[in-house]
């Protein structure tokens, strides 16, 4: 298994995979392994070229980007594991702890504010400010800072469900950032495969 940080080189598929078809995060982490084949994860979101959410900018509330950037949450209090490219077998998944705040689909602005702003650094793998972090986020979705929004779920819900994934979704009012939304988890979305080679 190759390792994701220094070893490899990555292009994202131009087309969402499987003639977009619609799986949970759990179907297409089994759809891309067969496919011998990384899942795009939230830290690849953040650092690709723009074609990557054209598709989904142009289809507006019918899809959700799902990544294979997973939150595992504790049921107690605000720490929760981040893991990248979650049970990937074409590269290596990385984990790392972090607090996850609570947010009901506050402002970035807010958000970075903060622990939220560790939290963000962790999810999308860069270690830029608050200031770059805002303005890159801006640059992917052609959207300003006041139309993107960040939803984590409430800790009761922690409890209930342990876990989500990373989704990314255009809507009429705002781009949202989600791991709080139960759709994400069990319905699922749209994703992108990431061919993978030794560098």
């Amino acid at each position: 298994m190759k390792s994701n940080i220094f070893f490899t080189k990555y292009k994202i598929d131009q087309v969402f995979a499987g003639n977009r078809a619609y799986k949970s995060q759990t179907e297409w982490i089994e759809f891309f392994n067969k496919e011998k084949k990384a899942m795009i994860s939230a830290p690849d979101v953040y650092k690709a070229p723009d074609f990557i959410l054209r598709n989904l900018r142009g289809e507006p509330i019918k899809y959700w980007l799902v990544t294979s950037t997973r939150i595992c949450y504790n049921p107690n209090d605000l720490e929760a594991r981040i893991i990248h490219d979650f049970r990937s077998t074409v590269v290596k998944p990385l984990d790392k702890s972090v607090v996850v705040p609570v947010y009901s689909y506050e402002l970035i602005e807010k958000v970075v504010k903060g622990e939220g702003l560790k939290f963000l650094q962790v999810l999308f793998g860069t270690e830029d400010d608050a200031s770059k972090l805002i303005k890159r986020l801006e640059t992917i979705n052609k959207r300003e800072a006041k139309e993107i929004k960040v939803c984590t779920p409430q800790q009761k819900f922690r409890k209930t469900f342990s876990f989500n994934c990373i989704g990314f979704a255009y809507f009429t009012d705002a781009f949202y950032i989600d791991s709080g939304h139960k759709i994400i988890r069990s319905d699922g979305g749209v994703s992108y495969g990431v061919s993978v080679s030794s560098a």
